[in-house]
């Protein structure tokens, strides 16, 4: 059951944050809607593929089980929006906008994709300097 809760919080904050962009993005700065469900799949797949690349090295250990399914099932689930995605894309195909939805869909795929290896990469960076900042100095003999 604590497990759910967690799943169930990070999924209620990343579904608010999704709606806030969306709001940003079409509702404030009046562009199309499909840039703001870019913009959160492609960091969303960012966020996921740095989690992943934290947790990848040393493995997700049994006391850390709680803090995954919080970030990547429940926060990264609430965020993304891959129902969406393929709904625009469906849409406007349908809006007879076949040449925006393949590079909608394309680019949505082929830079989500490069996020999450750079996410990945990042992560990995971050940890190859964390850990020869907190290995002792070779001694003198």
């Amino acid at each position: 059951m604590k497990r759910l809760f967690w799943i169930g919080l990070g999924s209620g904050l990343g579904g608010s944050l999704r709606y806030l962009i969306d709001l940003l993005v079409a509702g404030v700065a009046g562009l199309p809607p499909v840039l703001a469900t870019f913009f959160i799949n492609i960091t969303g797949s960012l966020l996921v593929g740095y989690l992943a690349g934290l947790w990848a090295r040393q493995g997700v250990a049994q006391t850390q089980l709680d803090r995954w399914h919080f970030w990547v099932t429940g926060f990264c689930g609430g965020y993304t929006t891959f129902s969406i995605f393929s709904w625009q894309v469906l849409a406007l195909v349908e809006a007879g906008e076949g040449t925006l939805a393949g590079a909608y869909a394309a680019g949505s795929l082929g830079i989500g994709l490069i996020a999450v290896y750079i996410g990945l990469s990042l992560a990995v960076r971050r940890q190859a300097v964390h850990s020869t900042q907190s290995e002792p100095p070779a001694s003198k003999s």
